[in-house]
């Protein structure tokens, strides 16, 4: 039997934004969004999984600026919005979906948790190379920019 305790915890748990409506959120609100998500989804899965989800948090908060200035409209836009708000979102529903007493149970090499985890650490890999590819082009112009005052300008004493 539930108490009073845990009728009012569950009526006041946070709810996690849908997926769905991730999808369809301007670039300038995907980061945010997927954080709020992750925030929410993560505390019903393993230690580890949680980690990894921390780790895609923060990742995506150093990245906002850098997805919110992207063309809607374009390919590396629709890569993101698949990460987030399909592939990331679809794995953790996949493995919640398992029942918990299956969840350490091998199957064709992995446990479910396992699985998890390799996903959610793939999706991790992603999201540092996005934030190498959306950065490359400051990288690059900042680097111009020195060279061009250097030339102009001479060398700093």
């Amino acid at each position: 039997m539930i108490g009073n305790a845990g009728v009012a915890w569950a009526l006041k748990r946070p709810k996690a934004p849908d997926a769905r409506r991730i999808a369809t959120m301007p670039m300038t609100d995907l980061s945010k969004g997927t954080i709020s998500w992750i925030g929410v989804r993560s505390r019903a899965l393993p230690a580890p999984a949680r980690t990894i989800m921390a780790s895609i948090s923060e990742r995506l908060g150093t990245l906002d600026p850098l997805i919110a200035r992207l063309d809607p409209e374009g390919s590396e836009a629709g890569e993101i919005r698949a990460l987030l708000a399909e592939q990331l979102p679809s794995l953790v529903d996949d493995f919640e979906r398992v029942p918990a007493a299956l969840r350490s149970v091998e199957r064709n090499g992995r446990n479910p948790e396992q699985t998890l985890h390799q996903g959610l650490s793939v999706i991790e890999k992603e999201t540092e190379e996005l934030l190498e590819r959306l950065a490359q082009a400051d990288l690059d112009g900042l680097q111009t920019r020195g060279r061009y005052l250097d030339l102009k300008y001479g060398e700093p004493a």
